[in-house]
């Protein structure tokens, strides 16, 4: 009887033992379980990161194009603008000129 009443005991022990760490193991289970989810998400974040990036180059190329155009329309209408600016003072000069001939030619006729 005591035999069995110790058997009995030991069983017990042997189950809560079992039982605990079956408990353990599962939770190391979950835990691995989801470290193989976030790293077998990771290749799926990155390809998208890295889809993203090409789409951002696409742009700056884009934009980079545009900027050098404008650059250049900039640069022909500064040179078209000193052109004309010349060409008024130009046209300023002549006409103080012809002016002050005119008032020559005036004061000259009224003496």
């Amino acid at each position: 009887m005591k035999q069995v009443t110790s058997l009995t005991e030991q069983d017990n022990q042997v189950n809560k033992i079992f039982q605990s760490t079956k408990v353990e193991l599962q939770s190391v289970i979950a835990k691995l379980e989801e470290q193989v989810t976030l790293e077998r998400s990771k290749p799926n974040t990155l390809v998208s990161e890295i889809e993203k990036l090409k789409e951002v180059a696409a742009e700056k190329s884009v934009l980079e194009s545009h900027v050098e155009e404008l650059e250049k329309t900039l640069k022909k209408f500064e040179a078209q603008l000193k052109e004309e600016v010349k060409n008024a003072t130009a046209a300023s000069v002549k006409v103080a000129e012809l002016t002050s001939k005119l008032q020559e030619d005036e004061h000259i006729s009224s003496d």
